[in-house]
């Protein structure tokens, strides 16, 4: 990474490699900032004033291109001026060196008492909800959250670390928040109302509880389940969002049509996914898509032995294949009823026995909305 001197604030905020680090936390721009700061530790003041101004970009959640990011950052250094220079008292002298190491003096005017109290809870906020894991949270730091009511009593887990971390709930649910990611849920009315808000990823194994469905709310999506395993990503500033099924079914709406009908039914109604499915949500569309994932796993170990076919009817092998993987298989039953199969299948994969069968009996089949549609002429 170029090595440059950093004197001013600006010389921080529009730097894209200090925001990143800010923000995301990632590998590669931790080293250089913390090994920067040990070589640095006098201009530590420095550098947490424009820590405080990119984190006051984030809070608002915008996903902007970098030249509007830029002028965020003009626009909040202008108010942090005007605030400075408000109620002015006496002038003071300070050195400031130049992008050519030579020492100028400077004369610039001493802070109020409110500004500096203004940057200092910022400041005392960014290490406050960087540094705890699991803290209540404020009324502002999830109100994506549906029930504004307990927002007091917010917890929030957050994983700064590079491993997973698991988070058991209060109904028995379990949760693995994967790195850079965060979750928040009531701790007072989670009994009564299953709810969290997730920004990043994590992977939920669900306590089942059909009288009261649980939850996930992200920026996007609301992902509704009676008692599940699934995965859900939502990582910010990224193009779209998922949601992938291990075991059970979820349904998914877009946030904007989640109604109040949706959250009290007793039934999963939007977007019904089921094992080896996965919904995306395409921020640039606003659609979501369903799909089959890339490699679908056997939903019970011990099924990789019943793929043994003697002159089986074919229908008898497609609801075979169909309860091992959970994956729906359409066909016309009167074109293939007079189509058996005899094979001896084990490790191959869903696609790999997929293309034997097809390929055995002269089909063909394509993947529409996380289902196989099979194309058969008949058999003689």
């Amino acid at each position: 990474m170029e090595q440059q001197e950093y004197s001013t604030i600006e010389d921080f905020v529009f730097n894209k490699s200090f925001r990143d680090w800010v923000l995301n936390n990632s590998s590669e721009d931790k080293s250089f900032w913390e090994d920067w700061l040990a070589k640095n530790p006098g201009k530590g003041s420095l550098m947490n004033y424009a820590r405080a101004i990119v984190f006051a970009l984030s809070v608002n959640h915008k996903q902007l291109p970098e030249e509007e990011i830029n002028e965020e950052i003009k626009h909040i250094l202008e108010k942090v001026k005007e605030e400075k220079f408000k109620n002015v008292g006496e002038p003071t002298s300070v050195f400031y060196e130049t992008r050519n190491n030579k020492p100028i003096l400077k004369r610039i005017y001493l802070w109020t008492a409110g500004a500096a109290a203004v940057v200092f809870l910022i400041v005392f906020s960014i290490f406050y909800f960087q540094n705890t894991s699991n803290v209540k949270s404020n009324q502002s730091a999830y109100y994506e959250l549906p029930d504004s009511e307990n927002s007091s009593s917010l917890i929030e887990q957050i994983n700064n670390s590079d491993t997973i971390q698991s988070v058991a709930l209060s109904d028995g649910s379990k949760v693995q928040v994967f790195p850079k990611s965060k979750l928040s849920f009531s701790q007072t009315s989670f009994s009564n109302k299953r709810e969290v808000f997730l920004t990043g990823e994590a992977f939920f194994e669900i306590q089942k509880n059909p009288s009261i469905p649980f939850f996930v709310y992200t920026k996007n999506m609301v992902t509704k389940v009676l008692g599940t395993s699934f995965k859900v990503k939502a990582y910010s500033g990224e193009k779209n969002a998922s949601v992938l099924v291990k075991t059970g079914k979820v349904s998914v709406y877009k946030k904007e049509s989640f109604s109040a009908k949706n959250a009290e039914g007793k039934k999963l109604d939007g977007v019904i996914v089921t094992p080896n499915q996965e919904v995306t949500y395409d921020f640039a569309s606003n659609q979501l898509n369903k799909t089959i994932v890339d490699k679908p796993s056997l939903l019970e170990k011990n099924s990789e032995n019943i793929f043994v076919f003697n002159s089986t009817p074919l229908k008898e092998v497609f609801s075979i294949l169909q309860n091992a993987y959970g994956i729906p298989v359409m066909y016309d039953e009167s074109v293939i009823e007079s189509c058996s199969l005899s094979a001896s299948m084990g490790n191959e994969s869903f696609y790999e026995k997929l293309d034997l069968i097809c390929k055995a009996i002269g089909a063909s089949y394509e993947t529409i909305d996380g289902n196989i549609f099979i194309t058969s002429h008949g058999c003689k």
